[in-house]
């Protein structure tokens, strides 16, 4: 069977990390049948309660993996959701994370 990985990064997402989650599962199970998937979530050392819903999302889903940061890693955070938003290859990504020309 194919494989979808998919990756989602938090920060004080305490309101948004269980709807989220829910509604990619639910886009793969209905949009990608012939997938199995993974979801990594990747927690920016948030303040408020983020962690321990993710905590609970992994418990109940064995599919969902979940990546605590102590330290920020906020370069690295910016460049995914820059090339989320802009659409951008995976290359770009690269490029932009470690300078590559």
């Amino acid at each position: 069977m194919k494989k979808v990985s998919i990756v989602i990064p938090t920060y004080n997402e305490e309101e948004n990390i269980k709807p989220i989650t829910d509604a990619v599962i639910d886009e793969i199970e209905t949009f990608l049948p012939e997938y199995t998937y993974e979801i990594l979530i990747i927690d920016n050392n948030s303040q408020d309660k983020t962690r321990t819903i993710i905590r609970a999302i992994c418990r109940e889903n064995k599919l969902v993996k979940a990546i605590l940061t102590r330290r920020i890693l906020a370069r690295i955070v910016r460049h995914i959701m820059d090339c989320f938003r802009q659409a951008v290859t995976v290359q770009y990504f690269f490029a932009q994370i470690f300078k590559i020309r």
